[in-house]
């Protein structure tokens, strides 16, 4: 399934993160509640309006195995794989404290490109996504950047986190409050290096098993909680969450 996937554009969303996109997800899916929930899934043309499956919470909900789900895209991308391109962009988080706390809920390391113009960030962006989208670097880490002098000061006083030109990994905490510094790779390195360098990071990152239970009571003692951007409508959360 994972191979079939990767003849598509397969995007997480941010749902209560991002005005634009949850008004997107809450006209593909709104189920009885009416209003948006947690999880959208739905497989789109590359118009990006043409449904191609139906719209749902999970594709458990459509598809009886894994290997239904695989067939389904295979089959589907049959009609557009000849104008399909490879991407040759990096899917970039909107901002450093999100990024973080996604990294954190995946268990996966956080790699922030740093640059003190939008120029240099174009530059570095480009020779990072040759990189990430290779076989030994895809879905190995989260990206998101941070450009300029301000923004680079404000990750440092707000997160913590001592940044330098390039590309700096991190492995966020288990709440992604906090990060630990697992390389620094400078923005000139080649491809070939950059990888090798990206990788040899990367094996330093030992996220400690979770326990969604022991998780959420250990961040009820400690009193910790995410604000979304948007209230939270899952009829599944309760009376939803909205931001302080």
């Amino acid at each position: 399934m994972v191979t079939a996937s990767r003849n598509y554009v397969c995007v997480r969303p941010q749902t209560y993160e991002d005005k634009a996109e949850a008004e997107l997800l809450l006209s593909l899916f709104s189920g009885r509640s009416g209003v948006l929930e947690n999880t959208v899934f739905c497989v789109l043309a590359p118009d990006g309006k043409e449904k191609l499956s139906r719209a749902g919470r999970s594709p458990a909900q459509q598809f009886r195995d894994a290997d239904a789900f695989t067939s389904f895209l295979d089959k589907t991308f049959e009609p557009f794989a000849k104008e399909a391109k490879p991407l040759g962009s990096l899917p970039i988080h909107d901002e450093l404290a999100l990024a973080l706390n996604v990294g954190a809920c995946d268990s996966l390391p956080v790699a922030v490109l740093v640059a003190k113009d939008d120029r240099a960030m174009a530059k570095l962006e480009e020779r990072v996504a040759k990189v990430a989208w290779t076989a030994d670097h895809i879905a190995r880490q989260h990206f998101v950047r941070v450009v300029g002098k301000e923004a680079i000061a404000a990750a440092k006083e707000d997160q913590g986190l001592e940044l330098e030109d390039g590309l700096n990994l991190f492995e966020p905490d288990a709440f992604g409050r906090n990060a630990k510094l697992l390389g620094q790779l400078a923005p000139g390195l080649s491809t070939k290096h950059l990888g090798e360098q990206l990788a040899e990071a990367r094996g330093d990152h030992s996220p400690a098993e979770k326990s969604r239970r022991e998780h959420i009571r250990n961040a009820r003692r400690e009193g910790i909680t995410w604000d979304s951007e948007l209230p939270v409508t899952d009829p599944g959360e309760g009376k939803g969450r909205d931001k302080k």
